[in-house]
Order: C-alpha cells, then structure tokens, then sequence
C-alpha cells in the first residue's frame, strides 16, 4: 500500500511540474508576442531592468501599459502588493499613496543631491532620514 502511495505522489508531483512548465512556457510565449507587436515596449525591453519589470507586471495584472510612466506605475503597486503580503505577519502595510509621497521625496532629494548624469548610491540610512524628515 505504502509503495502505491509513493508511486501516486510521485506521479501527482511530475503532473504539476509539467503544468507548471507548460504555464510558464505559454507565458514566456504571450509576453514575448506583446513585447515585438509593440515598439514602445520593444525598446523598452532591451534594457534587462526595464525587461525584468514589464515581466512583473505581466506576470501580475491583466494588461500591460504601453506607457514607460505607467509601466512603472504598476510595477510599484505590485511591489508595494508583494511587500504587504510578505510582511502581513509583521502587521505591517503601506499604501500605494503613502509610499509614493515617499519614494518622491527621495527622488526629488536625490535630483537635488546629484548633477546631471551623474550616478549616487542612496544608503538605506540616507533613505530613513529622508523619509523621517517628511514627518516633521
């Protein structure tokens, strides 16, 4: 009985590993005919950060903005969404709102900061008194 068992498990777990593959083949497929029918995501899509967050927000909502504004609209959403879920125990949540006051208080710190052009690496320290000074 035992053996059957183990033989059923097994066969159960190769089921969904082949539906899991064949889903996520069937994603690649469609993501991929978006990206070359539209021009704007093509371009896009070269730059592999830029790739990695049209495949998040593919990979979560049902339409995919062809703005670059509204691409990265959505990416934050669901990374604000991934981020309560994952933290949901902490009793810890932000919203979408409030995180972008802050996320525009840093850029906008940053711009102030940093000539034209130029590269600078935010510490998470610079990023907290960032934040903290917008509540005073």
């Amino acid at each position: 009985m035992l053996k059957k068992y183990k033989v059923f498990l097994a066969s159960s777990g190769e089921l969904h590993v082949q539906k899991a593959i064949e889903q996520g083949e069937k994603r690649h497929k469609d993501l991929m005919n978006i990206i070359k029918s539209h021009a704007k995501l093509k371009e896009l899509a070269v730059n592999p950060l830029l790739l990695t967050i049209i495949a998040i927000v593919h990979r979560t909502r049902a339409v995919l903005p062809r703005e670059r504004h509204k691409l990265y609209e959505e990416c934050l959403k669901v990374m604000i969404e991934l981020w309560n879920l994952a933290n949901r125990k902490l009793d810890i949540s932000f919203s979408y709102d409030n995180s972008m006051a802050h996320l525009a208080n840093i850029a906008l710190r940053l711009m102030e900061k940093v000539p034209a052009r130029k590269c600078y690496i935010l510490s998470d320290f610079d990023a907290v008194l960032i934040v903290s000074h917008s509540f005073f």
